[in-house]
């Protein structure tokens, strides 16, 4: 009898073990909604299962995107970009003594810099929800699978 109830808990807790392994899968698509200076914020992540990422970031009329490669390791992401945009921005030259239509200021382009990747603690809520935290800034955003 005390066999088979070893047998029989063994037996669930092996069955249970791929449920588990599922929930620390990373792949696949996943948003995120936050609040940045009074503004709501969406982002966007797909990461594919060939270490391949995808993100971009809506806040309110202006975006953002980022796509590179990534390491996920015992809770561990770390990302690398390998490619980003906006690469460029519009900078206002403010002179106060010269006439300028608003709608048309006078400025000049410059280059934007490279979005640094970063380091972040991954841990699964469910096997639809996790939770980054970022290990060199520290702010904290939750995940849900689409």
């Amino acid at each position: 009898m005390m066999r088979n109830r070893f047998a029989c808990v063994a037996l669930l807790v092996f069955a249970a073990l791929p449920l588990f392994a599922a929930d620390k899968r990373i792949e696949g698509s996943w948003t995120a909604t936050v609040t940045l200076n009074g503004q709501r914020c969406i982002f966007n992540t797909v990461m594919g299962p060939e270490q391949h990422y995808t993100e971009t970031l809506q806040c309110g009329s202006q975006g953002t995107g980022q796509s590179g490669i990534y390491v996920f390791e015992n809770g561990l992401l770390i990302r690398t970009v390998a490619d980003f945009y906006p690469r460029w921005r519009y900078v206002v030259d403010v002179n106060p003594f010269a006439p300028w239509r608003p709608a048309d200021p006078p400025g000049h382009y410059e280059k934007n810099a490279t979005p640094p990747g970063g380091t972040w603690r991954v841990v699964f809520n469910s096997a639809n929800t996790m939770t980054w935290k970022d290990l060199n800034l520290g702010g904290v955003v939750t995940f849900h699978r689409k």
